[in-house]
């Protein structure tokens, strides 16, 4: 059966992975996985809605071993070619599966030491199919001292409201507030249901074996995806973004009103 991301897989390398833009926001996310990451090993990865792999293939080349999984095939198909370009597959196993799903691992899989979704991955899922995960999946796929790292777009976004004002679309400055979905367009006239949720609303639906241990802003400084071709144009401009997005992330506050965030939860010592 295909589903709306099959359609983007073949140019979601080239819109967003390979852009100016998503490569400096990822850049932020994989900065906060290298100070997880550094002087481990044997690090057992599930991502989820890894897409074409692009971050599949990051933390394999860090020593990681990852077990990738996206309800496209399509983008599963680009994900395992990449794994392959790369000589990677002893370290990768890329996997169909949706997210709301995920809880069949359980039985099959040994537990991770992180759990990682990137870019709004967990947007696509409704709130209370988002609350099972949290309260019922995740804590079941971690180890005892296991780490969920979960990049999620919020209900507010400050770069969002600026471009809509100047393209004069008031309708559309605080559209994220809607208690209701959105459909995100996908191009050839598809598009998906997406939920946005603060961070409140996330520390408001852990389980009690979960904490917080981190929450930082990622674009709140660097742009959204859509404004990529501007940036293009002014990569100097970018650059000073991305210098100011790096003194952003140690200010949990701009988390509220960033294109994504990064929250960082930990399994609670066992008493």
């Amino acid at each position: 059966m295909s589903v709306p991301f099959d359609y983007l897989a073949n140019s979601y390398d080239n819109s967003f992975t390979n852009s100016a833009v998503g490569l400096a926001q990822r850049k932020q996310v994989w900065q906060h996985l290298t100070e997880i990451l550094q002087d481990k090993t044997n690090v057992q990865v599930l991502e989820l809605n890894c897409g074409t792999g692009e971050d599949a293939k990051w933390l394999a080349q860090n020593g990681a071993t990852v077990l990738a999984t996206d309800i496209s095939s399509e983008m599963i198909k680009i994900a395992e070619a990449k794994i392959a370009s790369n000589h990677l597959q002893q370290q990768v196993v890329c996997k169909q599966m949706d997210i709301r799903n995920i809880g069949c691992l359980n039985g099959e899989q040994e537990k991770f030491d992180i759990v990682f979704s990137n870019f709004g991955g967990l947007n696509c899922i409704a709130p209370n199919e988002f609350n099972t995960f949290l309260q019922t999946q995740l804590p079941k796929l971690l180890n005892t001292n296991g780490k969920a790292i979960l990049v999620i777009m919020p209900r507010f976004c400050l770069w969002e409201t600026l471009y809509y004002t100047v393209k004069l679309k008031f309708n559309h400055i605080f559209r994220r507030l809607t208690k209701h979905n959105l459909q995100a367009s996908l191009g050839n006239n598809n598009s998906i249901a997406t939920w946005y949720y603060s961070p409140k609303w996330l520390q408001q639906h852990l389980p009690s074996t979960l904490y917080q241990k981190a929450l930082l802003p990622i674009g709140f400084f660097l742009p959204p995806s859509y404004v990529n071709g501007f940036f293009t144009k002014h990569l100097r401009l970018l650059k000073v973004l991305e210098q100011l997005e790096s003194i952003a992330n140690k200010l949990p506050i701009l988390a509220f009103a960033s294109d994504h965030y990064l929250i960082h939860l930990q399994t609670k010592a066992q008493a």
